[in-house]
């Protein structure tokens, strides 16, 4: 993890942006993955406020455990969309006998 969170949060945003866009996922798991990059907002504000060096260590290490189950969820729905699994295809199987 580099040293300064904001750029690696702000870097999370766009790339789950960019994700939510390419791909449909369902609301379920859409909802879980902004609600989880919310709270890596609300633990980037703990840090920079916090001025106990043993919290600060531990909320660092949450974030970045936090950041990579992000960011694997992330990898996982663009390599279901590269398999061929986008929304659209399984609409028009749905629609079409």
């Amino acid at each position: 993890m580099s040293g300064d969170i904001h750029k690696e949060l702000v870097r999370l945003r766009e790339d789950l942006s960019a994700c939510l866009t390419e791909t449909l996922p369902t609301r379920e798991f859409e909802a879980a993955l902004v609600l989880g990059t919310a709270w890596l907002g609300v633990l980037e504000a703990r840090i920079l406020e916090t001025n106990n060096l043993e919290e600060r260590r531990k909320l660092i290490h949450e974030f970045g455990s936090k950041r990579n189950t992000v960011c694997k969820c992330i990898e996982l729905l663009r390599k279901k969309r590269g398999k061929g699994h986008t929304p659209s295809d399984e609409k028009l199987r749905c629609v079409l006998p």
